[in-house]
């Protein structure tokens, strides 16, 4: 279903379905779904009669479920062997690791720009915990974060951040320059946190 989130239309008339899986909230562009003929629960039923296919495809939506975590990531070493073991022989050498992270700011995660992805998903209520788990698991020298709003900045990552030896500098985009402060907050910008330690 993934590869038609355009689909418009969808035709299942007299296919003895008895109910719909949650994944077709994926098709969040239909505009016409055909159950006719079918023994669906009640409940769906009414949902189309009383809301349409629009009502219907919103439930669907947002009652799937939690995904499975995805697999660990697979590192590519850059770095032959020899080179590596020559790193660690020497008492010399200073090395230092970077993750730069795309957070998808409050403000951009929205139905209309990421309509076939459940609206509890898109919480910045439920998505951060997962990301500041998985920076901070990664437990990087320098860590780059784009599209972070100054409230996330300030009231959360700062926060959490700063308890784990991280200091960090913020830069909005140069339009927050001309804005009053009130609108100033939710223009994001990129966060730069750096071990203080190191």
């Amino acid at each position: 279903l993934g590869m038609l989130t355009n689909l418009k239309e969808l035709y299942l008339f007299d296919n003895h379905l008895q109910t719909l899986p949650p994944e077709l909230g994926t098709l969040h562009q239909l505009r016409t779904i055909g159950i006719e003929g079918n023994p669906l629960e009640a409940y769906l039923k009414n949902m189309v009669q009383n809301g349409g296919t629009v009502s219907l495809i919103t439930h669907l939506r947002d009652s799937c479920p939690a995904p499975a975590p995805p697999p660990e990531r697979m590192w590519r070493i850059l770095q032959s062997d020899a080179e590596r073991k020559a790193q660690e022989a020497d008492p010399t050498t200073e090395t230092l690791s970077v993750l730069c992270y795309n957070i998808l700011c409050e403000r951009a995660a929205t139905e209309r720009m990421y309509g076939y992805t459940p609206s509890w998903a898109l919480a910045w209520d439920y998505r951060k915990e997962l990301i500041l788990t998985e920076i901070m698991n990664y437990d990087a020298d320098i860590l780059c974060l784009q599209e972070v709003d100054v409230a996330q900045y300030e009231d959360y990552f700062l926060t959490h951040l700063s308890a784990q030896d991280y200091e960090g500098v913020y830069s909005p985009k140069t339009k927050a320059h001309t804005m009053e402060e009130s609108q100033r907050r939710v223009v994001d910008g990129c966060a730069i946190f750096y071990k203080a330690s190191k």
